[in-house]
């Protein structure tokens, strides 16, 4: 008898152990699974951001050889059109040479003409014009300073008289209106009245 109950015993313990092992297989494949699942997931993601970032980047380098292409366009157009009116200016340097006939009133000689004297780097002048810009009382400051600006910029050999590049420096430390500060008159004197000088009649 009691060898037969010790082997009901065993055969109950097998059995128990049995099920704790199919319990702990199921368990382990349910694990496995997942783990196949959650590294498929994160393959997959990973590999839809690099596909993001290298669509990114492909549009990123697109979009710089296109602004790569327009800034060199832009620069091909400046450097081939006009950055003044250098027909309009009188002629510089003599030479009996005569600027074209333009119908209309003529403008006379005035301080954009004045080129006597040492030649200034034209990055030193093209601040004039910006400084005359920003002051709000005087507007039109000296067409001529900007001819001088523009000229210079262009052609190396013009010269600025240094005189009105002085007196010019003087009134923007202190700008006024009065007529009496040297550098306006002789902006009225050599840019303003002459344009309101006709030598016609009829259109006084």
């Amino acid at each position: 008898m009691s060898v037969r109950k010790e082997l009901l015993l065993k055969d109950e313990e097998c059995e128990r152990l049995s099920k704790v092992r199919d319990q702990l297989g199921q368990e382990l494949e349910e694990l496995t699974a997942s783990l196949f699942q959650e590294a498929h997931k994160m393959v997959h993601e990973a590999n839809t951001k690099q596909a993001t970032a290298e669509k990114q980047l492909r549009e990123a380098l697109g979009k710089i050889d296109v602004l790569q292409a327009e800034v060199q366009a832009l620069k091909t157009l400046v450097l081939s059109s006009p950055t003044s009116p250098v027909g309009e200016l009188p002629s510089v340097g003599g030479g009996g040479v005569k600027t074209p006939f333009r119908k209309g009133h003529s403008r006379n000689k005035s301080t954009s003409s004045a080129i006597l004297g040492t030649q200034p780097d034209p990055s030193a002048t093209q601040p004039i014009v910006r400084e005359c810009r920003e002051v709000g009382g005087f507007r039109g400051v000296s067409k001529a300073v900007q001819a001088e600006t523009s000229l210079g910029a262009n052609c190396c050999h013009v010269q600025v008289d240094n005189q009105l590049f002085s007196d010019f420096k003087t009134w923007k430390e202190e700008p006024v209106l009065d007529r009496s500060c040297c550098f306006l008159e002789r902006v009225y004197r050599e840019d303003i009245y002459p344009c309101l000088t006709f030598s016609k009649s009829e259109v006084r």
